[in-house]
């Protein structure tokens, strides 16, 4: 090696000062050419796509408007009947829409009952006339007679009792996709539009290249649109090659899917940056070259050896391949160090391309994907542009948006637009501004805005960005909760006993007028709202309020305790409910109670006789722990002897769901020698279950002997469904009696988790009544609120014990068939369901024949969550009623009419 380098010699210190002196700029010419081109290649993937999203989205709102035009068309009165207004009708609709090549309505036999323009252009044949009928609508490419390609919309057409007499077919020139890319952008030469199937079948092919014999797509381009992706660089039908932007249409022919492929020219896009690369890569060779002959002519051969892979490599980056390296291994002096670097350099640069390619990809599906509508706007209000979210909430499409759509026109309340020019102008900043938005088509919906203003470099504003949420639905339930409140306010006001709610720190959040007059002595409950109890009362702190509170909360479970209140000085039976951030209490005044049974302690035996004709129920044991006492009104409530009663007797009038707790209950406290109060339901003289709280007390001899125990009962049954109904009432639909969607819910949440700790399955049924309106239309909504009774009790016969039904709101019920051994049960039960709903109603005197809908969906087959399995049953149930509309139809007859 030193042989061949003498570092004495002038022609290798000259070599060396020379490639010194120009390897940065060889290095970064290289590197500028080569970026640049790749700047123009993303630049024009990006245009592809865009042209092909223009094409989809064009094609879509010509679709739209293709079926409302089918739609008026079949709308018209015996249209049929009558082929010269027919004619008129379809010939008025075209007028001004030069894209349509005709509008015309075939009979079921074939036969085209009149056309727009020229019933010999085009008409469907039997097989396909056979497919509309089935599917309700369809979308193709056709040839004419001519032999061009025409697309065709077909869609059945309806009599006015719901009859398919015909069908109707819209057909246009999907040249028309030429002309929106050329609106939109000046294409260059040899730029392709062609629209495939999923098979990658040529459906149109632009006239801007010439037609390709080849009918289908191969290689790169059928391999492309196979994973869903959205551009690729590949040769297209007539061999030029091109960068293709693709995306999938709206509507696909005969519903299966298709795509959209532009095509931009690759020659044509990146001709520029070739030839700067090119001429880089010249200069590059000519550098090293004159380097060569200047610094060793003597020692040609080795030099060339070690220039050929750097050239190689050279001319290999200068057509694009950034995977070209120089392959020279382990080479020490300058040209080794010349050939790592070059190699560096050439993966930096396609490390770097894929990294851009893929941000920028991600960045794309990020803006276009997100729920949010995202916006700019000029100063002025003019919209610059906006994501499909907020596309969609206002109700354009993607080419509107470029006819600066001023953004004051949505706004419903003018005063609430100027308020945010306003707080712009004032912070430049906008947030969580809520207003009304009009969308295109009239709705109005409420929005939350947050926007800032973004200034140039005089400070001036340039334009606003922002986020716009749809928060209707929150607003509707936030409307619906403040019903309910208010409905379960009145419940609450109207009861006798106190009731009061507070949050985890204590403060009061509720109470009713019961709590104000008794348990606060009149005081308002404006002055008691939002106070903390202890802080208010503070001889309240470490009582057996305070301790019994702060136990139910912690341990989160309910409390029942009687306690004298330092507020007021009086007693109070208290029934403590928390949930995971509040404390809900039920207070009962039972100071006179309490004051009865302290002297019935102090009495004692004594007075015995005197409990004869107490109201409580009274009773006795002794130090044995059976009882030998019972009082007339113990006697009478439960129909039975003392003698029967004695010992353990009593204890079989006691439920046998409360037992077990209550013996336990009763012997834990005897054994302990403390008081006891406890809850269960003894059985009356005439076979009722009431439920009775059992206060039960030591007593002592005058000796200070344990003697036994002495208890009274109190019949608290109306005060437990009091309790029941209020807890009820938020789970229950008011009109039918049936739980509401808020517990199918839960429900369905409890059975989604059982099921899955224990592999279990179960099903979830969407039932939906058909036409249920006409019932509210023609007889009044009294009559269609008696029959949604009716059908809710129907289908509470139909169901076992442990399964659920729910009415969802409106005619929408769903059925929870939990645990099930049989997968056909299902089946079963919503055969039964549809058979009863049938049955004829009688309501108000008149006949109502009924039928329904229904879809099923099972897990863990249909999903693995609440929503999942409830948008399956729905997605069937719909399913199912198109299917079935013909037969499922709502018989409606007054009392005086005859069905047919």
């Amino acid at each position: 090696m030193m042989r061949i380098f003498n570092f004495r010699s002038l022609s290798t210190k000259l070599f060396l000062v020379i490639l010194i002196a120009t390897l940065p700029l060889l290095v970064w010419s290289i590197y500028a050419a080569h970026h640049e081109r790749e700047s123009e290649i993303e630049e024009a993937k990006n245009e592809a796509l865009h042209l092909t999203v223009v094409a989809a989205e064009s094609q879509k709102q010509m679709v739209a408007q293709m079926v409302s035009l089918l739609d008026a068309a079949a709308a018209v009165d015996q249209i049929l009947d009558d082929p010269e207004t027919c004619n008129a009708v379809l010939d008025n609709m075209l007028i001004g829409k030069t894209e349509y090549v005709d509008l015309l309505i075939v009979k079921t036999n074939g036969e085209v009952s009149c056309s727009a323009r020229d019933p010999t252009v085009w008409a469907p044949d039997a097989a396909m006339i056979d497919r509309v009928m089935a599917a309700g609508r369809m979308f193709t490419i056709a040839k004419q007679a001519n032999g061009s390609d025409e697309m065709v919309l077909l869609t059945r057409v309806l009599d006015l009792h719901a009859i398919p007499v015909g069908v109707g077919a819209a057909i246009m020139n999907p040249h028309w996709f030429n002309e929106q890319v050329a609106e939109l952008h000046e294409t260059p030469v040899g730029t392709e539009i062609m629209v495939v199937d999923e098979a990658g079948k040529l459906l149109y092919q632009s006239v801007q290249t010439e037609q390709s014999s080849q009918p289908k797509l191969s290689g790169d381009l059928l391999a492309a649109i196979q994973p869903g992706q959205t551009s690729v660089q590949a040769f297209g039908l007539d061999g030029v090659e091109r960068f293709y932007g693709i995306s999938r249409l709206p509507f696909a022919p005969d519903g299966t899917g298709a795509f959209v492929l532009v095509g931009l020219p690759t020659a044509s896009v990146i001709k520029e940056a070739n030839r700067q690369l090119q001429l880089t890569s010249v200069i590059i060779g000519l550098i090293l070259l004159v380097s060569f002959l200047a610094s060793i002519a003597s020692e040609k051969w080795l030099v060339i050896r070690w220039l050929r892979p750097l050239i190689d490599t050279a001319q290999r980056l200068q057509t694009g391949d950034l995977s070209a390296r120089t392959s020279i291994m382990n080479k020490g002096g300058e040209l080794g160090f010349l050939a790592q670097t070059i190699d560096s350099m050439a993966e930096t640069l396609e490390c770097k391309t894929a990294e851009l390619r893929e941000v920028g990809a991600r960045y794309y599906n990020l803006f276009s994907g997100v729920p949010v509508g995202l916006y700019r706007t000029t100063p002025e209000g003019k919209l610059l542009d906006g994501n499909p979210a907020l596309q969609n909430m206002i109700g354009i499409s993607e080419s509107e948006l470029g006819e600066m759509l001023n953004v004051s026109t949505i706004f419903v309340d003018p005063e609430a637009r100027q308020r945010w020019i306003d707080a712009m102008a004032r912070l430049g900043v906008v947030n969580d501004f809520e207003f009304l938005l009009r969308r295109r088509n009239g709705e109005i919906i409420t929005v939350l805005d947050n926007a800032r203003a973004v200034f140039d470099e005089a400070g001036a504003v340039e334009y606003y960005e922002g986020s716009l949420l749809d928060i209707t639905q929150q607003k509707q339930s936030e409307q619906a909760l403040l019903e309910s409140n208010e409905r379960l306010n009145s419940v609450l006001n109207s009861i006798t006993e106190a009731y009061l709610a507070f949050d985890n720190q204590y403060r009061i959040l509720e109470l009713n007028p019961a709590a104000t007059r008794h348990y606060f002595g009149g005081r308002p409950a404006n002055d008691l709202i939002g106070k903390v109890l202890w802080a208010e009362y503070p001889q309240t702190v470490n009582g057996e309020f305070f301790s019994q509170f702060r136990s139910a909360m912690d341990e989160k479970r309910p409390k029942h305790f009687d306690a004298r209140s330092s507020i007021n000085g009086r007693w109070w039976e208290t029934h403590a409910y928390p949930t995971h951030d509040r404390l809900e209490v039920f207070l009962r005044d039972i100071t006179e109670r309490k004051q009865a049974e302290t002297a019935l302690i102090h009495a004692r035996d004594y007075y015995l006789s005197l409990f004869d004709e107490f109201p409580a129920l009274i009773w006795r044991s002794g130090v044995d722990g059976k009882l030998d006492y019972f009082n007339q009104t113990w006697l009478k409530f439960t129909g039975r002897t003392t003698e029967q009663e004695k010992g353990y007797g009593w204890t079989e009038g006691v439920h046998k769901e409360d037992l077990d707790r209550c013996v336990t209950t009763y012997l834990e406290a005897f054994k302990a020698r403390q008081p006891f109060q406890m809850e269960y339901r003894l059985r009356r003289f005439d076979g009722e279950y009431r439920w009775l709280q059992d206060l039960g007390y030591p007593y002592y001899g005058l000796s200070g002997d344990f003697e036994g125990y002495i208890g009274s009962c109190y019949d608290i049954t109306e005060q437990k469904q009091n309790e029941a109904h209020v807890r009820d009432l938020a789970y229950r639909d008011p009109l039918t009696g049936l739980y509401n969607r808020k517990a199918f819910r839960e429900r369905l949440e409890q059975e989604l988790d059982r099921a899955k700790r224990c592999d279990g399955k179960f099903a979830v049924l969407f039932m939906d009544l058909n036409n249920f309106k006409e019932i509210n239309d023609r007889f009044g909504h009294d009559a269609g609120d008696q029959a949604l009774v009716m059908i809710a009790q129907t289908l509470q016969n139909e169901l076992r014990a442990d399964d659920m039904v729910a009415r969802l709101g409106g005619d929408e019920f769903t059925i929870l068939l939990p645990d099930l051994k049989n997968l056909d049960d299902p089946k079963r039960v919503a055969k039964r369901v549809l058979i009863d709903v049938k049955k004829p109603l009688i309501i108000e005197g008149n006949i109502v024949e009924l039928s329904t809908s229904i879809g099923v969906s099972l897990y863990p087959e249909d999903g693995s969550s609440a929503r999942e399995l409830l948008n399956k049953a729905d997605q069937r149930m719909f399913h199912n009623k198109h299917k079935e509309k013909k037969g499922n139809r709502t018989t409606l007859m007054r009392n005086n009419e005859k069905q047919a």
